[in-house]
């Protein structure tokens, strides 16, 4: 079970990301801010921790982005919905 999470969701006009309480932003692009997680997770990943990325769709559900321990060996994301 994945202990960490990074939050990509819609704020207002733009994207943020969110892990522990803390905010980075703005993003102009949902694409932007999922790139901007998936790296800081993976550091987060080489320091020992699980986390994931998760995204928040447009009717509120969220799926998964990238999570350490899958089978990643490139920088591609596992999704990037609309």
């Amino acid at each position: 079970m994945v202990a960490d999470h990074f939050i990509v969701a819609r704020c207002d006009s733009h994207w943020k990301v969110s892990f522990h309480g803390s905010d980075q932003s703005p993003f102009e692009t949902k694409e932007d801010a999922i790139v901007a997680a998936v790296a800081e997770a993976k550091l987060q990943s080489a320091k020992g921790r699980e986390v994931e990325v998760l995204v928040q769709d447009i009717d509120s559900t969220f799926h998964s982005a990238w999570r350490s321990g899958a089978d990643d060996n490139s920088d591609e994301e596992l999704a990037t919905r609309a």
